[in-house]
């Protein structure tokens, strides 16, 4: 058995963040469990980071599965990135660990 380690970008680096890159968006408590279940299993590519002054701190994102429910962009804070890559094959496997509670 092969077991492979990977070390994710540190989260200290996350405003180096550019469009195109990949996300995991944390578990958000004010949403039902099915939102949040599609929060955790699903990769997020950053589509426009807004550039006006208030809004800094936060991502437009939208989901890589097209056919999920909430299949639009959707505006997160930079708080709410769990994991963020520039390859999206290195978050497939976080996301398959939580799919199937490994």
């Amino acid at each position: 058995m092969i077991i492979k380690f990977k070390i994710f970008e540190n989260l200290e680096n996350i405003h180096e963040i550019e469009v195109g890159d990949y996300v995991i968006v944390k578990r958000q408590p004010i949403y039902s469990k099915e939102y949040n279940f599609f929060l955790e299993t699903n990769i997020f590519k950053i589509v426009e980071i807004p550039q006006r002054l208030f809004m800094k701190s936060y991502l437009d994102l939208r989901p890589l599965d097209n056919s999920a429910k909430w299949n639009h962009i959707q505006r997160f804070k930079i708080e709410d990135i769990e994991h963020f890559s520039k390859n999206k094959e290195e978050l497939e496997h976080i996301v398959s660990a939580k799919k199937y509670n490994l």
